[in-house]
């Protein structure tokens, strides 16, 4: 109790006032309307807030227990998220529930975790901790980045029937591991975590979707302002928190010349990157390694728990984020090849220096977690399908010359790239993976394109990271420690760095401000809580899906009165349907089976029932606007679907006929 009370004592009025402001916060948000309620047994959420702590707990034993323990205020948050992540996942896809996935998961993380108490290591080192203008910089950038995330923070969530919210809902029905929404009998083949996480934070605090969405990726926002400052602090000393946590969450490129006359076809800024979901746990887990790594060269040791932090965390990773867990991957093994190359050639030049044998430890950890995540998640198999199957070499150079190329990247990665070599050339430590990353993302994106996609476009984002560090880093340190003209003039860089993220920001809060205060939808990407009110869904249809969703099992699809009503079941019911998406084709379904599908939905032939049942379609919901009354009617007569729920003139219809 003493040690409770003197810890009590030195908080702070700002972080006191913090968490009483985001209890409140939570608290309201938590009152907001569900229309489509599927929550877990009171039973499942008193487990689930029982072992949270626990995690938590477990964390702090690996991280004081390891070579790790100086950033444990930078390193706990990830890996604490990645251990809940990944147990939720494994045991879910164990158990083929997710509620029983994320309760097994967290009891028995949480049961470790208990059971280490009072077995944490003494810190021989004293560790990091953040100074009061990093968590002042963390919340100021937060705030930037809120109104875009409150007023229009919809990017492939309304418009994609196999998007974020449709997974997050199919997930929260109970449905593990979610299927795709369209091919119901697929496995989901892409990186989901995020969504995994959607669903465990909207089941936990009983959000709903959208405000689960909103509120992860605020808080792992400002989580990644904080580790790019702490990252900052460790390669270039003190006093560079503050600003290096706030360049390097905003860095990117210069985009915006665009409308000077120069290319028009750049890739998304940062910012706009970090509302393409997997990035928003991508990014923090990436950095997590990143500081993981920075630690153990500096140390020049490592030890069993350490490793097994890494492990973890590369695995979610994997799962997270496909092209930055691919490149990062191979950076670490090109690290410890390239360091190794030159001890063994200064050993032959009469030299002893001491072989990087740490790193060959981080490299069984980083294949371990490549290999576990390979076993646990499909993502290892859609990179490989993306590679063979449809990213292709270029037909030509970039822009149809060498020097329009150089120009094009130059325009993309000018001021990161330049600080970054910068700052790397001044640290003079992790520059090796660091350069890795970068190149070998930019070559990338320079050599090949995906068939079906722009998506080659986010290998850009894999090279801003590591060039974010250090640009961002070199900066703040010249800012913080050079005399007043180099600081002046290093005013200008640091502006540019930010200014393409700060732009869309600008744009995207305006124009969201502008949907609300006109109740128009500008660029198709207003909030939900804007949206739904203009959707005028009816009240029994609401319930007709609250109903089939309770019931619903994996692999069964849904036919609904019309095609609004299907985009309605399937992105905000999750609620699998046979509309297919427009990104269909690029998760590796032919044209043939997405033309099929779509002849199936509009033209229902009664005769051809089983052709339906075959496909897995089990549940219908009629309504008054319905399209399908006439074959709905003919069914019945036939004896092949029966009436299982009704609500007042919406009515749910179950299919009889068995499967050929």
């Amino acid at each position: 109790m003493k040690d409770i009370l003197v810890g009590v004592k030195r908080l702070s009025v700002v972080h006191v006032c913090l968490f009483i402001l985001g209890v409140i916060v939570l608290c309201a948000l938590s009152l907001l309307p569900d229309e489509f309620v599927s929550n877990p047994s009171p039973k499942i959420l008193a487990a689930l807030l029982a072992f949270l702590p626990g995690i938590w707990r477990l964390t702090q034993f690996i991280v004081s227990r390891s070579s790790l323990r100086k950033d444990a205020i930078g390193i706990m948050p990830g890996l604490a998220l990645a251990l809940w992540i990944l147990s939720t996942h494994i045991f879910g896809l164990l158990l083929q529930d997710f509620y029983l996935g994320i309760a097994a998961g967290t009891s028995f993380l949480g049961l470790l975790g208990y059971s280490t108490a009072g077995k944490s290591g003494a810190s021989r080192a004293r560790p990091f901790a953040y100074p009061t203008m990093l968590w002042w910089s963390a919340i100021v950038g937060t705030l930037i980045l809120l109104p875009a995330v409150v007023l229009k923070d919809n990017w492939d969530k309304l418009g994609t029937i196999t998007g974020h919210f449709s997974i997050t809902e199919q997930i929260v029905n109970g449905i593990y591991p979610p299927r795709h929404l369209t091919f119901a009998n697929v496995l989901l083949p892409y990186h989901y975590a995020v969504d995994t996480l959607f669903a465990m934070v909207r089941v936990v605090f009983r959000l709903r979707f959208d405000v689960a969405i909103d509120l992860v990726t605020t808080v792992l926002f400002f989580y990644t302002i904080l580790l790019y400052g702490h990252i900052g602090t460790r390669l270039f000393g003190k006093k560079v928190g503050p600003i290096a946590g706030f360049l390097g969450a905003f860095t990117s490129g210069l985009p915006f010349i665009s409308s000077l006359g120069f290319f028009n076809d750049m890739p998304p800024d940062v910012a706009n990157n970090w509302f393409q979901h997997p990035w928003t746990l991508g990014i923090p887990l990436g950095l997590t390694l990143f500081l993981m790594l920075t630690n153990l060269d500096a140390e020049k040791k490592t030890n069993p728990l350490s490793l097994l932090a890494i492990m973890v965390v590369t695995t979610v990773l994997g799962m997270a984020q496909t092209a930055l867990y691919g490149i990062f991957v191979i950076s670490v093994l090109g690290w410890a090849a390239i360091t190794w190359l030159i001890a063994m050639a200064r050993d032959a030049g009469g030299t002893s220096p001491e072989r990087p044998r740490h790193l060959i430890d981080v490299v069984y950890a980083v294949i371990a977690g490549a290999f576990v995540s390979f076993i646990v998640s499909d993502t290892t198999a859609l990179i490989v399908r993306a590679v063979s199957e449809s990213l292709v070499p270029r037909g030509s150079v970039l822009h149809g010359s060498w020097s329009q190329m150089i120009l094009w990247n130059l325009q993309c990665f000018s001021i990161p790239l330049l600080f970054g070599i910068m700052g790397m050339v001044w640290a003079r430590r992790m520059y090796i993976p660091s350069l890795i990353m970068a190149f070998g993302a930019i070559f990338v994106f320079n050599r090949y394109e995906y068939l079906y996609s722009w998506d080659i476009v986010k290998f850009t984002q894999v090279a801003w990271i590591p060039l974010s560090i250090f640009a961002a880093g070199f900066i703040a340190h010249v800012l913080t420690h050079s005399r007043y003209s180099l600081r002046i003039a290093f005013i200008l860089p640091a502006v540019s760095l930010v200014m393409a993220s700060m732009g869309f920001l600008w744009q995207s809060g305006t124009e969201g401000f502008q949907a609300w205060k006109e109740d128009t939808n500008v660029g198709n990407h207003t909030a939900l809580w804007m949206e739904l009110p203009r959707k005028n869904i009816p009240r029994n249809f609401i319930h007709a899906l609250a109903w089939v969703r309770q019931n619903v099992q994996a692999g069964e699809i849904t036919l609904l009165p019309s095609e609004e009503r299907t985009f309605d079941a399937a992105i905000l019911a999750g609620l699998p349907v046979l509309l297919p998406g427009w990104g269909d084709h690029s998760l590796g379904f032919g044209a043939e089976e997405i033309d099929r599908r779509t002849q199936m939905l509009e033209n229902i032939m009664t005769d051809l029932h089983r052709e339906y049942t075959n496909e897995g379609v089990r549940w219908i919901v009629s309504s008054p606007e319905s399209d399908t009354n006439s074959q709905i009617n003919e069914w019945i007569s036939q004896g092949v679907i029966a009436q299982v729920a009704a609500f007042d003139d919406t009515i749910v219809y179950e299919f009889t006929a068995e499967r050929e």
